[in-house]
């Protein structure tokens, strides 16, 4: 393993990018009027979670240098 540094090679990264590819395909079906609106809001709901991930990956990497 590279290090801590890679989060995109965390399991728990490659599950949160499934969910998201699997949110995104999933709101697109939604009916017009609640595509623009519930949808809009799961996609960035997990768009927040796996950049949440991103974040809390560099502050930790940060300080073990």
């Amino acid at each position: 393993m590279r290090g801590i540094n890679y989060f995109r090679e965390l399991k728990v990264a490659k599950r949160i990018r499934m969910l998201c590819n699997q949110i995104y395909k999933l709101t697109i079906m939604f009916p017009q009027n609640e595509k623009y609106e519930l949808g809009n809001q799961m996609r960035r709901a997990m768009d927040s979670v796996y950049l949440n991930l991103a974040e809390g990956n560099g502050q930790l990497y940060s300080k073990m240098k």
